[in-house]
């Protein structure tokens, strides 16, 4: 007989699922199947203050480095069926692998220089960071959590944050 507790895992996987599906529908055109732009050598460089005379990070550069970053969190919410099967096996691993993706994101947002980019790209940092903790917080006490609460603000956090990107970005 499954104990309470593994039982009330499934909400927490069914916020996995609703998140991933949400979020990625208000993500940038990387989701359309159409190859991420690569970045160019001026976007690949740390993000530091441009030199006197440098010219600033383009808007184009800045959306190049949140579009590559944003490409595991896109291959992992297209996962379906199998990313809520995993995350009812390993609902820790499934956070670790959600810590992962906004850890890849934010080191994109750490490149962003452009004043245009920057405030929109922090913003979908923090939202990928909330879900995570989000999450966590589900999964340490599902009996209490307000599921359908936590997914409906999370995944309208993450719907705003990306769609302002891809309002800046296109």
């Amino acid at each position: 007989m499954p104990s309470l507790r593994s039982t009330a895992f499934a909400p927490a996987v069914l916020a996995v699922l609703l998140l991933s599906g949400c979020a990625a529908g208000a993500t940038t055109a990387a989701e359309t199947g159409e190859p991420a732009p690569k970045p160019t050598e001026a976007a690949e460089a740390p993000a530091t203050a441009p030199a006197e005379g440098a010219t600033e990070q383009s808007v184009e550069e800045a959306c190049a480095l949140l579009a590559t970053g944003v490409q595991p969190f896109v291959e992992m919410s297209s996962d379906g069926q199998d990313a809520t099967a995993k995350a009812a096996q390993d609902p820790q691993g499934t956070i670790a692998k959600i810590r992962g993706v906004a850890d890849t994101f934010s080191a994109s947002v750490d490149q962003v220089t452009n004043p245009e980019v920057l405030p929109v790209a922090t913003t979908a940092s923090a939202a990928l960071d909330s879900y995570a903790d989000a999450l966590d917080a589900i999964i340490a006490d599902p009996l209490n959590a307000d599921v359908a609460g936590v997914a409906q603000e999370q995944a309208q956090s993450i719907g705003q944050a990306f769609s302002a990107i891809g309002d800046v970005c296109s």
